[in-house]
């Protein structure tokens, strides 16, 4: 039986589909605007936040909390070094180079009230559940 392979990727080679960047760099600009994928799992005591970060450095990945809001930034440079002086071409790119931004609202949070580590390319945020606020009880208010 003979396969179609026009039938299994015709949509790949359908002009529809082509913006024409195929063989474009991809560049900070780009790669830059789409978020980090990210989980969040919700524990009795604790949210985990679990970002993928793969081939970016420990050293080059920063956290800050400002206004409520927890901000990722992650650099990576794959500065290719000229074999015998020779200068690279390349014919298609899709390692990204560059840095990538994302927030997350926590809320009424303190830097001492967060941890993280970062392996195998995946970066794990831990934090606290906010207390949870009882109803005042009180008396009736009267109304006029």
């Amino acid at each position: 039986m003979a396969y179609n392979l026009n039938r299994y990727i015709g949509n790949f080679l359908d002009p529809f589909f082509d913006d024409g960047s195929f063989f474009d760099d991809i560049n900070s600009e780009s790669f830059g605007s789409l978020p980090l994928k990210t989980d969040i799992r919700e524990l009795d005591d604790k949210y985990v936040m679990e970002i993928d970060l793969p081939g970016f450095d420990k050293n080059n990945i920063n956290l800050s909390l400002k206004d409520g809001y927890l901000t990722v930034t992650a650099n990576v440079s794959r500065s290719i070094k000229p074999e015998g002086g020779k200068k690279h071409n390349f014919v298609h790119r899709e390692r990204f180079s560059g840095s990538v931004t994302r927030s997350y609202y926590v809320g009424d949070l303190h830097q001492e009230d967060i941890s993280a580590s970062y392996k195998d390319g995946v970066l794990t945020i831990e934090l606290p559940k906010p207390e949870e606020k009882k109803p005042e009880k009180g008396s009736p208010i009267a109304i006029k």
